[in-house]
């Protein structure tokens, strides 16, 4: 039979016998094959992208590929990048407008009892350690002799961060993590002056919302035993992203490194399910999160669609002059206010939304419902402090610290 294709043939033999040579070159020729010989055209940087999205999800959980983002979108992408020891900029976990003011870092601070204190770090941003020294410093002045840090919900960012902050609480020249890679040289990042509260019992709340930045200060809070660990085990995110740019404005966010502990521990968590490897944090002192409203399908839908804040903002609002007056401080109101006074407006706007409940969505939602509209009010009227002040009361991890601390 007649060949009627010859230059064709003749390309793919020699393929088959160049791409034998080395895997590269293999994934080389397959692109190169596909490109020049394959029946219909094929639009390049389609299959390209695909391509490399694909092979970078196949690697782990944070390695990715970042299609091109328009620049009138305004969006900057954040993410973990290697540390810098000498205070470069970095990157932080999260998408925000360019333009945006940083939000802060530090969300509350207050006497939690007569001498202790407590701080709830939000994030490790780039003000998040001088937010911190600030945070001390108006603490000490209020009496504090003990203090609880709070990383429940803290999701990372600025690793140099969570060195500058571990400064604060640990002697110098103390480990606070190592950065190790197989093609990276290894850097161990270490306290370097004398920080605000090396002395005093410290205590630091952790859970599954706990990840990467959090978790390495926790960590070596932990290991130089400086703080009691409570709560649940941390998310277990060890890995180092490197952002590579291409010219057309996509890159590539490839992991390059793991982060180890004091003690040599990689708090990653490993990449197939089912294993049973220790990862992450795991808290000196176990306490489970109170979640029962959440197995309410009634408190999920009513929570999704903001009804409670919606609510507690217009009473707020419809009655700001009378509230400053009954409650002329954040502790008497804290002390004295009835939100159950307000729930009912919640059960008629979630019947008119349509959201079914029952006597066992009550059962596990009525009461925890009622503190979210009390601690939504508080924050209208003395800001985020009252709020979080108001939530505590359910934070059980923070409720355990407390009762430690009275013990002892």
């Amino acid at each position: 039979m007649k060949r009627l294709f010859p230059a064709v043939v003749f390309m793919a033999t020699s393929l088959a016998g160049m791409a034998q040579t080395t895997p590269e070159e293999k994934l080389n020729m397959t692109m190169y094959a596909v490109m020049n010989l394959y029946v219909d055209s094929v639009d390049k940087a389609k299959f390209v992208d695909y391509q490399i999205s694909n092979m970078m999800k196949s690697l782990d959980t944070f390695s990715e590929y970042l299609p091109p983002v328009s620049a009138k979108q305004g969006e900057m992408i954040f993410g973990d990048s290697m540390p810098q020891s000498e205070g470069k900029p970095q990157t932080v976990q999260h998408k925000t407008d360019a333009n945006a003011e940083a939000p802060r870092c530090v969300n509350a601070v207050y006497m939690a009892d007569k001498a202790t204190g407590y701080i709830s770090l939000s994030m490790f941003g780039q003000t998040s350690a001088d937010e911190m020294r600030e945070a001390l410093g108006k603490l000490k002045k209020q009496g504090m002799k003990s203090l609880i840090i709070d990383l429940q919900q803290n999701g990372g960012g600025l690793v140099d961060k969570a060195v500058e902050i571990a400064d604060e609480f640990l002697a110098k020249d103390l480990t606070v993590f190592t950065a190790r890679g197989r093609n990276v040289p290894e850097e161990v990042f270490k306290t370097s002056r004398k920080g605000m509260f090396e002395k005093g019992r410290l205590t630091v709340l952790i859970g599954s919302g706990t990840k990467s930045a959090a978790e390495l200060l926790a960590a070596a809070l932990q290991d130089h035993g400086r703080a009691v660990i409570t709560g649940t085990r941390s998310f277990g995110k060890g890995l180092i992203q490197e952002t590579l740019p291409f010219a057309d404005g996509s890159a590539l966010r490839i992991t390059v490194a793991r982060y180890f502990t004091p003690k040599g521990v990689c708090i990653q968590k490993p990449y197939a399910s089912g294993n049973k490897t220790d990862w992450g944090v795991k808290p000196d002192i176990e306490v489970a999160p109170d979640t029962l409203h959440r197995s309410s399908m009634w408190y999920n839908l009513i929570t999704f669609s903001g009804v409670q804040t919606l609510i507690a903002r217009t009473y707020a609002q419809e009655n700001d002059t009378e509230l400053h007056q009954m409650y002329s401080t954040e502790e008497n109101f804290i002390k004295n206010f009835d939100s159950l006074s307000i729930f009912n407006k919640v059960l008629a706007k979630a019947d008119e939304l349509g959201y079914e409940r029952n006597d066992d969505d009550m059962a596990k939602t009525k009461d925890y419902v009622a503190l979210q509209l009390k601690a939504l009010v508080g924050r209208y009227l003395y800001g985020n402090d009252c709020f979080i002040r108001v939530m505590n009361e359910r934070n059980n991890a923070l409720r355990q610290a407390l009762a430690l601390q009275t013990e002892k």
